[in-house]
């Protein structure tokens, strides 16, 4: 099979699944689809500013920690969010297929959809690093705290050059025990 994950488009119409090398998540609207879509936003940018900005002091913290150390208490915002979406917005997932995944650390690759699997991969890849364009470090506080789990940030400017450097950290990450 592929070793790409091919997602497709989540909307509020049912289950949706998202597909792997011998795995596949589904994402379900549950019995709280009743809750207007404008709450949900508000209550999703509630959150986004009044968890977000204190989590990324505690991040900033754990500077000291080793690396393995502040990715566990890191990216327990991402648990958080996904669980909130789960109360807040009725969004249900499971994985099928766990048992096609290997044992040790790999690299993932997937066509990049919406915000929602970059939190739940948190949940299923653990522990990981994300490869991702380096202005994200730049956003307060959430790139503050995202800086601190060690991800992989390329200036897709450099082309050739970014790409060097992706298979050289990417390279380290995984000796280092971290999905990439």
């Amino acid at each position: 099979g592929s070793t790409a994950a091919h997602a497709v488009a989540v909307n509020a119409l049912g289950a949706h699944p998202i597909y792997g090398s011998g795995y596949a998540f589904v994402v379900q609207r549950g019995s709280a689809g009743d809750t207007p879509f404008v709450t949900k936003l508000d209550l999703g940018g509630r959150f986004e500013y009044t968890i977000t900005p204190p989590y990324a002091i505690l991040a900033l913290l754990s500077f000291p920690l080793p690396r393995m150390a502040r990715y566990r208490l890191i990216s327990a915002w991402s648990r958080l969010a996904l669980w909130l979406a789960w109360l807040l917005c009725g969004i249900r997932w499971k994985i099928e297929g766990r048992k096609n995944l290997p044992d040790e650390p790999a690299v993932i690759l997937s066509q990049h959809q919406s915000a929602w699997e970059t939190l739940a991969f948190q949940e299923i890849f653990p522990p990981q690093v994300q490869v991702l364009k380096r202005e994200l470090l730049w956003i307060p506080f959430f790139g503050w705290g995202l800086a601190m789990m060690s991800p992989i940030a390329i200036d897709r400017t450099r082309g050739t050059a970014a790409m060097r450097e992706l298979a050289r950290k990417g390279r380290q990450r995984l000796a280092q025990g971290f999905w990439v």
